[in-house]
């Protein structure tokens, strides 16, 4: 709809809701790609630039993430969500995928410091197209 002045106004229904009330799940996803190719693009830099191993670049990255999550978690908890409970065998993937997550994290690292930032960062860009076209040809499944 437009206005008398011939801007585009928003629904009624978007003027009525609380501007308090902002969640990770209403963020547009433009901004979130946008964000995302960022913060990708700038991690293979600036791990170059670091000098440091591999293994501590990627025990470090893995460690400040720890604050988002646990941020994460709690918006969840206070809007009402419980913990899901998981079973043995499904912690025991959990924490399978989460050793093959920071073998991949210290690999990626080392092949920053080998080959360089640039061929490093298409490197794991390309996992982005790679993962999903497996996932059709092997299994099936669309991602």
């Amino acid at each position: 709809m437009s206005s008398a002045t011939g801007l585009a106004t928003p629904p009624t229904s978007a003027l009525s809701e609380p501007r308090s009330t902002w969640s990770v799940d209403r963020l547009d996803a433009r901004v979130a790609l946008i964000l995302g190719a960022a913060t990708f693009g700038l991690t293979g830099p600036l791990i170059a630039l670091s000098s440091t191993t591999a293994s501590t670049s990627a025990f470090y990255r893995a460690l400040l993430a720890v604050p988002l999550l646990i941020v994460m978690r709690a918006m969840r908890r206070r809007h009402g969500e419980r913990p899901v409970q998981r079973t043995a065998s499904q912690r025991c993937t959990a924490l399978l995928a989460g050793a093959f997550l920071g073998v991949d994290m210290v690999l990626w690292t080392k092949s920053i410091l080998a080959v360089g930032a640039g061929v490093a960062t298409v490197l794991v860009h390309v996992q982005v197209v790679a993962v999903p076209l497996a996932c059709l040809m092997l299994y099936g499944e669309r991602v």
